[in-house]
């Protein structure tokens, strides 16, 4: 690891390079509701319903959108770990 990314500066240039690398690589693409999205997607891209602030991403093999991310109203729980190890 270059020690550049071990002071103040190495991390904010490390920052910017993964924000610049979503946005180019990856758009996030806001849409007011899931059936806005367009009828074919980017794989590339993630989409965003707002109006629920689900998240999806294309598949072309499938044809269809997936979700990615859980319904932020329902209770989830999540069993971990233990935290010593």
């Amino acid at each position: 690891m270059k020690d550049q990314f071990l002071d103040y500066r190495g991390l904010t240039e490390l920052t910017e390079y993964i924000k610049k690398y979503i946005s180019d690589v990856n758009p996030i693409r806001p849409y007011a509701s899931y059936t806005l999205f367009p009828t074919v997607g980017d794989q590339h891209a993630i989409y965003v319903d707002t109006s629920t602030n689900a998240i999806y991403r294309w598949d072309d093999a499938n044809i269809k959108y997936y979700a990615l991310a859980f319904d932020p109203n329902d209770q989830y729980m999540m069993q971990c770990g233990s935290a010593k190890g």
